[in-house]
């Protein structure tokens, strides 16, 4: 089982709108887990209202494939990506 076929199958019924739309808009889609922060969030102390709100410690954020969308994006891209100037 592949990553993409993890997310086509769990997506929908996490964020179906997000999924319908994304493929009816597109030729191609291609689901790609990333994560801009690498772990969960930590509870911290209640505040004066009581509620308890989500952290991250900085030292703890390492991203996983945060990248590879862009690096993606410009194999897709291909040529037409990065100029290139042809010499004479």
């Amino acid at each position: 089982m592949t990553v993409d076929f993890f997310y086509v199958n769990l997506e929908p019924d996490l964020i179906p709108d997000l999924v319908g739309t994304a493929e009816a808009n597109a030729e191609k889609v291609t689901y790609i887990a990333v994560s801009a922060t690498g772990t969960a969030p930590i509870v911290g102390q209640p505040d004066k209202d009581g509620k308890c709100p989500l952290m991250f410690r900085p030292a703890d954020i390492k991203p996983i494939w945060a990248e590879v969308p862009f690096f993606h994006a410009q194999t897709l891209a291909g040529k037409y990506c990065v100029p290139v100037l042809k010499r004479k």
